[in-house]
C-alpha cells in the first residue's frame, strides 16, 4: 500500500488484489492479452464491457416482459462480457505499453457507473427487484464508488475496503447477487 501525503499521482498509485484467486485471474488476463490480435485495443475491451453491462440489464427486464425466463442466460452472457472486457482493458494496455493512467482511470470508472446503471435498472424494470430497491440499491452504489474513487485519488491506495472485491470495480460485489434473484425472484403484486 502506498502512503503519500497530499494528492497522489497515477506513478503513485498502487493496486492490491486481495482475492485468493488474483494471482490466477492476473496469469490469464496476461496470457489473454499477449494472444490479443493487433487489431483489437483497450477502448475495444472498454465498450465490450459496457454493452455487457447494458445486455445484462436488458436480459433481466426481457425475461419477464416476455415471461421467458430464457432470457437470463442473456444476463450470465453480459455479466461475462462485462468481467472479460472489464478486466483484460487494463491488462492489454500494461502488456502493450500504452497506458494512460490518469484518463484510463476516469473512463474505467465512468463506463463503471454507466454499467451498474444499466444493471440495476434493468433489474428494477424487471420485477426481479422493486424500483425503489433499484433506485435505492443505485444511490448506495453511487456513494461508495464516490468514497472507493475519491480515497483512491486522495490515498493513492486502490486496495479493497472490504475485502470482497476489487475496490476499483465497485460493480463487483453486486455480481454474486444474481443467482439469488434467478433462485428466488421478488415480485410486487403490480411487478414493481
Amino acid at each position: 500500500m502506498a502512503t503519500t501525503t497530499g494528492t497522489a499521482t497515477s506513478d503513485e498509485m498502487t493496486r492490491d488484489l486481495g482475492s485468493f484467486l488474483s494471482g490466477l485471474e492476473k496469469w490469464c488476463l496476461v496470457w489473454l492479452a499477449q494472444r490479443m490480435p493487433q487489431r483489437v485495443n483497450s477502448d475495444h475491451l472498454t465498450a465490450l464491457g459496457l454493452v455487457g453491462m447494458l445486455g445484462a440489464g436488458i436480459s433481466f427486464w426481457a425475461a419477464t416482459e416476455h415471461d421467458q425466463p430464457l432470457w437470463l442466460v442473456g444476463m450470465v452472457v453480459g455479466l461475462f462480457l462485462n468481467w472479460f472486457g472489464d478486466s483484460l482493458d487494463e491488462t492489454l494496455a500494461r502488456v502493450r505499453d500504452a497506458q494512460h493512467p490518469k484518463f484510463g482511470y476516469y473512463v474505467a470508472h465512468v463506463v463503471d457507473v454507466f454499467g451498474a446503471f444499466f444493471l440495476i435498472g434493468g433489474l428494477g424494470l424487471s420485477g426481479y427487484m422493486s424500483l425503489s430497491i433499484a433506485a435505492v440499491l443505485m444511490v448506495v452504489y453511487l456513494l461508495v464508488a464516490s468514497e472507493i474513487y475519491l480515497a483512491a485519488y486522495a490515498v493513492g491506495d486502490l486496495s479493497d475496503p472490504f475485502h470482497a472485491a476489487r475496490s476499483d470495480r465497485a460493480s463487483d460485489p453486486f455480481r454474486g447477487w444474481n443467482i439469488l434473484f434467478v433462485a428466488q425472484p421478488v415480485r410486487g403484486g403490480d411487478g414493481n
